[in-house]
């Protein structure tokens, strides 16, 4: 939530884990991050028409590693980091967030995430949502269901 960093609570970690772990071998990981490119190639047409953001959890750090390696803010219009802005994206801060930054209204919104319980809240404020298996990764669905909420591909 922004409160620390990885560098902060670097040394605690390995502590508990008993072992020094180089914090270099972190963003290693971070860079190692498997991109969906079938997921990408949704966002690259939707991008021919609409608008695009990110709500994640995830760190600053991690955040600011995916956006350089995977050239995120070519597709991505705007970006609210839980790390960031010091809360959880099951909040209705994030989403607000969002709205503010694109200035859009949550009717205009179609919220994409493969965790059932944050789709809760920014249903709640008028978004369209869609849940997303990550594991399945059901894109021909996926498409299917962005054109039921009416978005053009």
């Amino acid at each position: 939530l922004g409160h620390s960093n990885h560098a902060d609570i670097w040394e605690a970690f390995c502590n508990c884990l008993g072992e020094q772990i180089d914090i270099g071998l972190l963003e290693m990981a971070f860079r190692n991050t498997p991109k969906n490119e079938r997921m990408f190639e949704v966002c690259k047409d939707l991008k021919a028409n609409y608008r695009l953001g990110v709500i994640t959890d995830n760190s600053t750090e991690r955040s600011d590693v995916l956006k350089k390696k995977m050239d995120l803010p070519s597709i991505f219009d705007c970006f609210v980091v839980s790390g960031e802005i010091g809360s959880r994206k099951d909040s209705a801060v994030n989403s607000r967030a969002a709205l503010n930054l694109t200035g859009t209204s949550p009717e205009e919104c179609v919220f994409i995430d493969n965790n059932p319980s944050n789709l809760i809240v920014p249903e709640e404020l008028g978004f369209k949502v869609i849940f997303h298996d990550h594991e399945k990764n059901d894109i021909s669905g996926l498409r299917r269901h962005l054109k039921e909420c009416g978005l053009t591909l």
